[in-house]
C-alpha cells in the first residue's frame, strides 16, 4: 500500500513537470523551419482602421529570420481571463514555404501577446521584440484592405 502511494505521488510529480515544461514553447521549435519559410503574410485589425485590415507581406530573409527567432524565444503561459479579452484588435500571421501555407497563428490582439489556440486564449511572452514590433519595423509596404 505504501509503495502504491509513493508511485502515485511520483506519477503526479512527473505529470506536473511534463505539463509545466512541455508546450510552453510557441508552435515553432528551435530551427524547425530554418531555411524553409520564404514568406510571411500579416493581417492586423484594430479600432484605428475602422474595420479595415492592415497588411504586410514579408519576403526579406533577414526579416523572416527575426520573426522565427522571436517565435522560437516565445513562451506560452497562462490562459487569458474572459474579461481581459478584446476581440476588436486581432492579428493573423501566415507562414509559407514555396507558396504552400505551412502555419497560421492567430492572436486576439494586435500586439501578438494573446494567442488563440483551440478556442482558448493564452498569454505569450517574448524574450525581446514581439511579432507586432517586428511588423511595425519591417521595411515591407503596408497595405490597407477595405472591408
Amino acid at each position: 500500500m505504501k509503495n502504491k502511494k509513493k508511485l502515485k505521488y511520483i506519477l503526479i510529480v512527473i505529470a506536473v513537470f511534463v505539463l509545466v515544461f512541455s508546450g510552453t514553447k510557441l508552435f515553432f521549435k528551435a530551427n524547425s523551419f530554418k531555411g524553409e519559410i520564404d514568406k510571411i503574410e500579416i493581417f492586423i485589425i484594430d479600432e484605428k482602421t475602422k474595420g479595415n485590415l492592415k497588411s504586410k507581406t514579408i519576403e526579406d530573409t533577414g526579416e523572416i529570420d527575426l520573426f522565427i527567432k522571436a517565435l522560437n524565444s516565445a513562451k506560452v503561459s497562462k490562459k487569458v481571463k474572459n474579461e481581459d479579452i478584446d476581440m476588436g484588435k486581432t492579428s493573423k500571421y501566415l507562414f509559407y514555404e514555396d507558396e504552400d501555407l505551412i502555419k497560421t497563428l492567430v492572436f486576439s490582439d494586435k500586439t501578438s501577446e494573446k494567442i488563440i489556440n483551440k478556442d482558448k486564449i493564452y498569454k505569450v511572452k517574448y524574450k525581446e521584440k514581439n511579432l507586432f514590433n517586428l511588423y511595425k519595423n519591417s521595411k515591407a509596404t503596408e497595405l490597407e484592405i477595405e472591408k
